[in-house]
């Protein structure tokens, strides 16, 4: 599935710099406005929402409540509650099972960005190719 996900981007951003000290456990002190507003993205930000618990391995921010509110559903075993790693594996896998995310499209989308965070590395990897 393919979505100008530039949008989600932007308020991804501004949610990280919003939560960016919070340490809190309390679920409700990371509902900021930019997350109800990714939120309002409804079903175009959910492909968006699993592309970043892939990237985020094992350091998953909380994207849980978002995904139940856009999708309706919850696919998150009962043992699982409470653990942000296994909630995202499972999360992850309900993308893949209903087609949302391909294992390639969220491994090029991960290359997509790296090289525009860090255009110079390539730069610099084909300089010494030259030499």
């Amino acid at each position: 599935m393919k979505i100008d996900n530039s949008k989600f981007k932007m308020l991804r951003d501004i949610w990280v710099i919003e939560t960016k000290n919070n340490t809190s456990s309390n679920v409700s002190s990371w509902f900021t406005p930019s997350y109800h507003n990714i939120i309002a993205l409804k079903n175009e930000a959910v492909p968006c929402i699993l592309q970043e618990l892939i990237k985020e391995g094992d350091r998953p921010r909380p994207w849980f409540s978002a995904l139940r509110m856009i999708t309706h559903v919850d696919p998150v075993p009962k043992e699982a509650k409470g653990n942000y790693v296994e909630m995202a594996k499972s999360w992850i896998q309900w993308g893949y099972d209903s087609g949302l995310i391909e294992p390639n499209e969220a491994l090029a989308e991960l290359k997509k960005e790296i090289k525009e965070k860090f255009p110079e590395k390539k730069e610099k990897k084909e300089k010494k190719l030259d030499n």
